[in-house]
């Protein structure tokens, strides 16, 4: 049986065996799963970078929403057998070292992003949205 089938999959067969005398013994519907490889389960929603957030400049402390959450970056099509996204967090571009500017804020548990929009200099923040599913998917 193969083993290496990231969507999992599921055999019925039937099983019949025969010894040297020509006794027979038989078992139908035996059934082989193989589970979904939850490791790439996560799925980027565009194959180029998530479209360019242009906000307007306001004098107040209200944050303009740049994603509502996680499904605005990426689907999880094994989310039955997977389970839903449980954490995201911004990096840094490149996806390797942390986000630290003030500009924008991730809520880790949705994905939604919020951005300030009363930074006088105004500001371009390129960043990177990491998420992951409780069965260790990881998406950047």
């Amino acid at each position: 049986m193969r083993q290496n089938i990231d969507a999992g999959y599921t055999e019925t067969l039937c099983i019949m065996c025969e010894n040297a005398g020509g006794s027979t013994v038989q078992h139908d519907n035996f059934k082989v799963v193989q589970k979904n490889n939850c490791a790439v389960a996560l799925v980027g929603t565009n194959a180029s970078p998530h479209a360019n957030v242009v906000i307007p400049y306001v004098n107040n402390v209200a944050l303009h929403t740049a994603a509502t959450n996680s499904a605005d970056f990426f689907t999880n099509p094994l989310v039955a057998s997977c389970g839903a996204i449980t954490a995201c967090e911004l990096k840094a571009s490149g996806c390797t070292n942390a986000y630290t500017a003030a500009n924008l804020v991730i809520d880790a548990s949705t994905g939604a992003i919020t951005a300030k929009k009363n930074v006088d200099a105004g500001y371009v923040d390129v960043v990177c949205v990491k998420c992951s599913n409780a069965e260790a998917s990881t998406i950047t």
